[in-house]
């Protein structure tokens, strides 16, 4: 889940415990958390959006200087990402 106050992402097992934290050192108030097929973590941040390992290692950043204030993450079968773009009112495709 994205802790939006403390700028990362947790992750909690079935029963609600807690496992580990990730991304305190890149994310900036996380908002929407995606999980793909091969369990890659999307997570839409402030400005961009990051992309984590199942393990919490950081892989790269989409969309930086282009999203602003972005609200929600998808991706579709064919690997498009789809972010919802807040102060821009519109979706964006990467």
């Amino acid at each position: 889940m994205g802790d939006f106050f403390n700028n990362r992402c947790q992750i909690f097992d079935r029963q609600g415990n807690f496992v580990r934290a990730f991304g305190a050192d890149i994310l900036s108030a996380p908002t929407q958390v995606f999980v793909d097929t091969d369990d890659v973590i999307l997570v839409s941040s402030y400005e961009a959006i990051e992309v984590f390992a199942s393990d919490g290692a950081h892989l790269k950043t989409i969309g930086r200087r282009v999203v602003d204030r972005s609200s929600g993450v998808c991706m579709d079968l064919a690997g498009k990402i789809f972010v919802t773009n807040v102060r821009q009112h519109n979706v964006m495709a990467f």
